[in-house]
């Protein structure tokens, strides 16, 4: 693994992750007040899943790479399989 990639999975590490209760999304990593949260509990089928990703889809400050990532850790932790 190149180190250019590891650089990359460490940057988007903090722009979405997952604490016990929600996937926080980092909206201006050098500003303040700056986190999105969605509930883990809002995230639990795959339709609710969608939807946030729908939702998410409409902000201006998300990227693709965002957008794949919140889906990992959304059906990770719903335990929904997608590979």
């Amino acid at each position: 693994m190149s180190q250019d990639y590891i650089d990359y999975l460490e940057q988007l590490d903090k722009l979405v992750r997952v604490d016990e209760t929600h996937i926080i999304l980092n909206t201006d990593p050098g500003g303040t007040n700056n986190e999105y949260e969605i509930l883990l509990q809002e995230c639990g089928t795959p339709e609710q899943i969608l939807w946030w990703t729908f939702h998410l889809t409409e902000k201006n400050w998300v990227t693709t790479d965002m957008l794949r990532r919140f889906i990992r850790l959304a059906t990770v932790k719903a335990k929904i399989k997608i590979d």
